[in-house]
């Protein structure tokens, strides 16, 4: 099957994609640029990003990489001073009161095809925004790329799905890289939040609120404006045992809560850990195994897709994986389809 109807079987249905790579040169750009080839002539694109993206030479490791491709008729959103680095006929269509360290986010016609860079917003709120003033311009398939260490475009706040790029730059050991995947798939594909009740009582949390404990009713018996994990812990309950945690969740805050819980009142195998989602999941997997050991859940408010995984065997470093080898290999691991978008390998998960 080729490239562009392997991706338009996934995507078609998606109006909001965006793209994560686990690490830079993981083959994220490359990815996209393939998606747009995708769906030429069939949709008008909208594009941003969340940091600089398109550049030619990446800006951590000084090495080239992909520059991004756009038809004619693309809308995109960029900070102003990106502008001279695109090399298509632009028509300016609105200015943002989103501020970026190279100018304002201004929203972008392209009236020729060429190569851009995008510097967009830095939150995913402010990345809502651009996003429904490109659908009002017209956009109709919008692409949101990620930048390093920025996971935050794959929260259901701002796309449909994301697409996640593995590549050997992260390590010469294609079994490290297939390893760090299948955890951050872990992570991202955590259960949803099933019981109305919390889950009405956590959206009406206030964003100051580091840390809710709610009883079976949903009313709050502790609440905390600060990370006290150790508090938290010594306040669970069998009556009260579930813990919204309002923002990222690290290993410490893991290991404070589990510590504290008073055995003798609390059946751990009924606590609930509850997140947004799960990028704000950043426990390693030894924490995560201890907490699947102990019978201590975690359910997120809002679910993440991950249609598929695009795999790039070869690192700007100089070494490589055989590539049928690591698509098929990723593909069992992360119970996930699998396509090397340059070299046409794949893998279907539900073959």
């Amino acid at each position: 099957m080729r490239a562009e109807t392997f991706i338009k079987r996934f995507l078609t249905s998606y109006k909001v994609v965006s793209f994560a790579g686990i690490d830079k040169n993981s083959g994220k750009t490359t990815a996209l640029n393939k998606v747009i080839s995708a769906f030429q002539g069939e949709v008008t694109f909208g594009l941003t990003s969340i940091g600089i993206d398109g550049e030619e030479t990446d800006q951590v490791t000084n090495t080239p990489k992909p520059r991004i491709f756009v038809p004619k008729g693309t809308i995109f959103a960029t900070a102003r001073n990106m502008l001279r680095t695109c090399d298509v006929t632009t028509e300016i269509l609105d200015v943002t009161d989103i501020s970026t360290p190279i100018g304002e986010v201004i929203i972008i016609k392209a009236h020729s095809a060429g190569y851009i860079e995008i510097s967009g917003p830095s939150t995913a709120a402010q990345s809502r925004i651009v996003i429904d003033k490109m659908k009002r311009y017209g956009a109709t398939k919008i692409l949101v790329d990620g930048a390093l260490s920025r996971k935050s475009h794959a929260v259901p706040m701002v796309s449909d799905c994301v697409i996640i790029s593995a590549g050997a730059s992260v390590s010469s050991d294609m079994t490290a890289v297939i390893d760090i995947t299948g955890n951050l798939l872990d992570k991202l594909r955590i259960e949803q939040l099933q019981d109305k009740i919390i889950l009405k009582a956590v959206k009406k949390t206030d964003s100051e609120t580091k840390i809710v404990i709610f009883n079976t009713e949903g009313k709050k018996v502790y609440k905390s404006g600060t990370n006290s994990f150790a508090d938290a812990g010594r306040s669970i309950t069998d009556a009260a045992n579930r813990i919204f945690i309002n923002g990222a969740v690290l290993d410490s805050n893991v290991e404070s809560l589990i510590k504290n819980i008073d055995r003798s009142k609390t059946d751990v195998k009924k606590v609930q850990i509850i997140v947004h989602d799960g990028t704000k999941l950043f426990i390693k997997p030894d924490l995560m195994g201890l907490l699947k050991k102990l019978g201590i859940g975690i359910r997120a408010v809002n679910t993440i897709t991950v249609p598929f995984i695009t795999a790039n065997p070869h690192s700007p470093q100089g070494h490589s994986f055989n590539k049928s080898d690591f698509v098929k290999a990723l593909g069992k691991k992360t119970k996930t389809s699998i396509i090397d978008v340059v070299g046409g390998d794949q893998y279907e998960a539900h073959a």
